[in-house]
């Protein structure tokens, strides 16, 4: 038998819906490592649920990383926007952060970036 939608609770649905969402405005225009969220503490890690980046003032190759780890890089133009988001409800999220490493974007400009990200902490 399958359940009814009054069954289903976000336990089923969002398994980590319990982790608070943190929020974060970037606003950065210094070129190279840009530490947006600090590392956690050891025995957890940071699990990066949406990502607005926005390059003002020139192109921009940005480089998202975990700790000094490169996760993946963007080429975008000026005023050119990237969004990423956890459209499918990864309990990791869509930027999995190493166990207490930081969240650091690399800037190949010193040109502003400015964007938004939610964010969790996993493991506290």
């Amino acid at each position: 038998m399958g359940r009814s939608d009054g069954e289903l609770t976000k336990k089923h649905i969002m398994p980590y819906a319990s982790e608070d969402r943190l929020s974060l405005a970037v606003n950065t225009s210094t070129s190279g490592d840009n530490e947006l969220i600090a590392a956690p503490g050891s025995g957890s890690f940071l699990a990066i649920d949406f990502l607005v980046l926005h390059p003002n003032g020139g192109s921009q190759t940005l480089i998202v990383k975990s700790g000094s780890t490169e996760r993946f890089r963007l080429i975008l133009d000026d005023n050119q926007p990237f969004t990423f988001e956890n459209t499918i409800h990864d309990p990791k999220g869509i930027i999995t952060c190493a166990d207490n490493a930081a969240f650091n974007l690399n800037l190949s400009a010193a040109t502003q970036v400015t964007g938004y990200a939610k964010y969790r902490i996993v493991g506290k």
